[in-house]
């Protein structure tokens, strides 16, 4: 989609340079980034793009966005939310609909993770197209208004796809709305737990001899432990799927988690050096962590591995100074849930996914 920036000509505070590093860095990403000013758009009767991105704008610009149904998109403060379709605001620490807190300021240069999928609005998701052989999009904003949905719509007519994601707030109604109107089908609960490791005590604990790094000779034997294991996920519920192409997608993030090209290490847990219980891990921004994957293989399972892989786990990461770990799980999944729960994390988001399918 076609993306504006349209800059204020005299103002210099923190949000309008958040809006100049965003623009300076989103342009080398795609051709489809332009900018302006103000004064020009006041000149012109049509703004001619799918997204503008500004800090906040008088009312004669944002009337002629919206009369166009473009979706708008404010680098500002939060107060100003109810002007636009999608809100970021660094400085704002309280939880929010809208995209709020230290981890979507710009620092030296550097774009906050999932930034550019944030400001993009929709995003082809690579690796899920590859695999599955059709073309796979999702709606990265967590919110839906009906310029956002207006202009997919219309990106989709040029565009063959055949399904659509979208990771819903669970707390915006509107947005439930919205997608349920709009032939999204809901697959799943999405429950994201967070375990803060600064005030813990693992760093003055070791690591057991049973949990080390995945070795890549050691590839079919974890992928044979997640056999079964992935049944309460979105693909299993969403019948479009085939399902043994669904143990295959797992297998595959194994494979690359093993191999450090998609999350960056694998962990097992082994009993007589055999590996029994495993977890993917990705290392993020500002010092956390994200588990991937997570299983105990199913004759080892409700032996206790499960919490001495997660436990073993949490020790390693405080030893390198990692500060927060978040793991996801399906709402259906209750046994995850419990386990981490039982390991000192605490719930910190739900969300829903919706497919659309075309």
């Amino acid at each position: 989609m076609k993306i504006l920036f349209i800059f204020e000509n005299n103002r210099k505070d923190d949000y309008s340079n958040q809006l100049r590093l965003a623009y300076d860095l989103l342009k080398k990403t795609s051709s489809q980034v332009s900018m302006c000013y103000v004064d020009d758009q006041e000149k012109k009767q049509k703004i001619y793009a799918d997204i503008v991105i500004s800090n906040s704008l008088d009312s004669n610009i944002q009337k002629k966005i919206i009369n166009n149904k473009i979706i708008l998109i404010y680098l500002e403060e939060y107060k100003h939310r109810k002007k636009c379709d999608l809100l970021i605001d660094y400085k704002y620490k309280k939880s929010s609909k809208c995209f709020t807190g230290l981890k979507y300021k710009i620092n030296n240069n550097k774009l906050p993770l999932d930034f550019i999928s944030i400001l993009n609005v929709i995003n082809k998701l690579k690796w899920d197209t590859n695999f599955w052989g059709y073309p796979v999009y999702i709606i990265s904003t967590r919110i839906l208004t009906k310029n956002i949905l207006y202009r997919i719509d219309l990106l989709f007519k040029n565009e063959k796809v055949r399904l659509l994601q979208y990771l819903c707030d669970c707390h915006d109604r509107e947005s439930v709305i919205l997608a349920e109107k709009n032939n999204f089908n809901f697959k799943d609960i999405r429950i994201t737990f967070e375990c803060e490791l600064i005030d813990k005590q693992y760093a003055k604990l070791k690591c057991d001899k049973e949990f080390r790094i995945a070795k890549k000779s050691e590839v079919k034997e974890i992928q044979a432990l997640s056999k079964s294991l992935y049944k309460e996920s979105r693909y299993y519920f969403d019948r479009n799927f085939n399902k043994k192409q669904v143990q295959e997608f797992y297998d595959q993030w194994t494979y690359k988690a093993i191999y450090g090209t998609f999350d960056d290490v694998c962990f097992v847990y082994c009993e007589k050096q055999k590996p029994v219980a495993y977890c993917t891990l990705k290392y993020t921004d500002h010092k956390q962590a994200t588990i991937g994957l997570f299983g105990v293989g199913g004759t080892y399972s409700g032996k206790g591995y499960g919490k001495k892989l997660i436990n073993n786990l949490l020790v390693f990461l405080s030893l390198k100074k990692i500060k927060k770990v978040l793991v996801v799980t399906q709402g259906r999944n209750y046994r995850a849930q419990r386990l981490y729960q039982n390991s000192g994390f605490l719930t910190k988001r739900t969300e829903l996914w919706y497919h659309k399918w075309f």
